[in-house]
C-alpha cells in the first residue's frame, strides 16, 4: 500500500456535511477525492471497482439534488413551461453526447497502450 496523498479526514468531513442543495459541492468534492484516494492508495482492482460505484452514485445523486433545487427555483419564479423543459433537455442531451465522445477518446487512447501480448520492437 502507498501513503495517502489527500487528507482523508478532510474527505470524511466533506462527506458528512448535511445533505442539501447548498452542500452539493462539498458532497461531490468528497466523492471525487475518495475516488482519487482509491487510485493513489493502489487498492486492488476488485476493491477499486467495488468502492468506485458508491462514489459515482453519490456524485450523481448530489447532482440530482442540485438540479431539483434549481427546477424548484425556476418554478417558484413562474418561469417554468414545456418549451423551456424541451430546450433544456435537448441542450443536456447534446452536452452528454459530447461528454460521451470525450470518454470514447479516452478509451481509444487506452487501446493504444501496450499489453503483455505486444511484441517488443
Amino acid at each position: 500500500m502507498s501513503d495517502p496523498v489527500l487528507d482523508e479526514e478532510n474527505i470524511i468531513d466533506l462527506l458528512r456535511c448535511p445533505v442539501k442543495a447548498a452542500t452539493v459541492g462539498r458532497l461531490q468534492a468528497g466523492a471525487v477525492q475518495a475516488m482519487i484516494d482509491l487510485y493513489d492508495r493502489k487498492v486492488t482492482r476488485e476493491e477499486f471497482i467495488n468502492a468506485l460505484a458508491p462514489c459515482i452514485t453519490l456524485y450523481g445523486s448530489a447532482a440530482k439534488i442540485w438540479m431539483l433545487a434549481n427546477v424548484r427555483a425556476v418554478h417558484e419564479d413562474g418561469d417554468l413551461d414545456t418549451a423551456k423543459f424541451d430546450h433544456a433537455m435537448s441542450a443536456l442531451e447534446d452536452l452528454t453526447r459530447k461528454q460521451s465522445e470525450t470518454v470514447v477518446e479516452v478509451v481509444k487512447r487506452l487501446i493504444q497502450c501496450p499489453t503483455s501480448q505486444d511484441p517488443v520492437h
